[in-house]
């Protein structure tokens, strides 16, 4: 394999940190930004998971040469923790303020919405050309080669399904119909809107909340020459339904001069998102979870080894029985 560089990115925020929440309250709207996909609090709840993401980078991709955590005024306190645990490391653990990310913007913080921090990545100081982005609640479970995101030429890959950019309308057509006034701002519909703002009439990578192979240069050449489109993502304080999904935004760019290639979503085996079945999409919404879900969730990635990645999310929907059955198989798998 061709020897490049490959960096890490991480999007995090500790948000009970009475200073974060006092600030988000501030610029908070009432019935605008405290719903569960824009600014309420279920959006910034941490128990810790930033020190099973860095963990896990150490443990099963080494090859990785820094870790950029992005995150405002706060600091994760990750010192002690790996140097009890991974004392011999190589890779470097970086902070990355907002104020980094937003030089020459400054008017436009704080903000509270890693879509309108995602778009800035590319701007972070020596951030390498290959990375892979992070959200704070991934963690890779078994040894993940640099082939699993990016080939020997360093083509970024794109696990994702193709997705009806007309089908997507009437789906979000359809929500707003059933709920007047609101607007939807979710998942899917962050990629539908990267896929209408450069154009796209008919489809789009549905790509998994996983870990996301990325080139650098794709997105900084798109904004370099529409500045316009990234002072207007980078506007918004709170998530909002005009957003797109910096992620599918560059692989729709770089998926035809040949800097992606495409994968089945399959290839991940998507059973294994724990916190993100159908099941999970239930609790994520503040359903409870039934008996015995978490347990099955964590026996089918232990015992399955096309199991690379898990999401663990919404975390404080779970009883204390079943967080610390969580907390016990990632410190089983991770620092043991």
């Amino acid at each position: 394999m061709t020897d490049f560089p490959i960096d890490a990115v991480i999007a995090w925020v500790d948000g009970a940190d009475p200073a974060h929440r006092a600030k988000r309250a501030k610029y908070s709207l009432k019935g605008v930004n405290d719903n569960s996909l824009a600014g309420g609090d279920q959006r910034f709840v941490q128990f810790g998971e930033i020190r099973w993401c860095v963990a896990s980078i150490l443990r099963f991709a080494p090859y990785i040469r820094k870790i950029f955590i992005v995150t405002d005024g706060q600091d994760p306190c990750l010192d002690a923790f790996l140097d009890e645990h991974f004392p011999s490391r190589t890779t470097a653990v970086e902070i990355v303020d907002h104020s980094v990310l937003f030089r020459g913007r400054e008017n436009l913080l704080p903000v509270f919405n890693c879509r309108s921090l995602e778009c800035a990545f590319w701007m972070i100081p020596d951030l390498s050309e290959h990375f892979i982005y992070f959200n704070d609640d991934f963690v890779l479970c078994r040894p993940c080669p640099r082939e699993m995101f990016f080939d020997s030429e360093g083509r970024g890959i794109c696990y994702a399904s193709w997705f009806s950019v007309p089908v997507a309308r009437a789906i979000r057509t359809w929500k707003r119909w059933r709920r007047p006034g609101s607007r939807a701002s979710g998942f899917k519909d962050g990629m539908l809107s990267s896929a209408l703002q450069l154009g796209e009439k008919w489809r789009f990578p549905y790509i998994g909340h996983i870990p996301s192979a990325l080139r650098k240069s794709v997105v900084a050449n798109y904004f370099t020459e529409n500045p316009s489109v990234l002072d207007r993502q980078m506007s918004y304080r709170f998530r909002d339904p005009d957003q797109f999904n910096s992620q599918v935004l560059n692989y729709l760019l770089g998926l035809r001069p040949g800097a992606y290639l495409t994968r089945s979503r399959r290839d991940t085996d998507s059973r294994a998102y724990v916190m993100r079945s159908r099941r999970g999409l239930d609790m994520l919404m503040g359903h409870r979870v039934k008996p015995g879900y978490v347990q099955r969730k964590l026996s089918y990635a232990t015992r399955h080894d096309s199991v690379h990645f898990c999401c663990f999310n919404s975390l404080e929907k779970l009883s204390p029985a079943d967080l610390a059955l969580v907390r016990d198989w990632l410190s089983a798998l991770l620092l043991h």
